[in-house]
């Protein structure tokens, strides 16, 4: 409708955008919180081609806790990272429509939350800005059986 918004999103810590493949997150007014929209956007700034510095490597992005229904992620900034993208997927037979979470900051620790309890998942992230991006290894992690 014209002249309707949607509400704020809702942030997960402050600064971290969080966008899942059940829609959460999605505004049909503005497009804003697509899991596709924010897939794609990074894959515009990944292949940026602005003048400047792409961000430098990855080197340690590691999964630090993981509960039942959370894990949270750390890493080192990233030399001229402008912002992060975290994705992840459950690992098959669990997975059933590939990406689960989206996560986007511009800090250096997410907290992942709403998973599924005792499921396998793994994670990537992307650190972009402009001029391009780069990508870490691939980190796996079990959540906990729920108590």
């Amino acid at each position: 409708m014209p002249g309707r918004s949607c509400p704020k999103s809702r942030v997960i810590p402050r600064g971290t955008q969080r966008v899942n493949a059940r829609g959460e997150g999605y505004c049909n007014t503005t497009g804003n919180g697509s899991l596709e929209g924010s897939l794609f956007g990074t894959q515009l700034l990944v292949s940026g081609s602005q003048p400047g510095n792409k961000p430098g490597p990855i080197t340690s992005f590691a999964n630090s806790n993981a509960t039942y229904d959370s894990a949270t992620f750390q890493w080192r900034p990233v030399a001229d990272a402008s912002a992060y993208e975290l994705a992840l997927f459950l690992v098959a037979p669990d997975a059933d429509n590939g990406v689960m979470n989206i996560y986007l900051t511009k800090n250096t620790k997410v907290s992942a939350t709403r998973l599924v309890p005792n499921r396998n998942y793994y994670a990537f992230l992307w650190a972009f800005n402009s001029s391009g991006g780069s990508m870490s290894n691939e980190v796996y992690f079990t959540t906990l059986k729920k108590p």
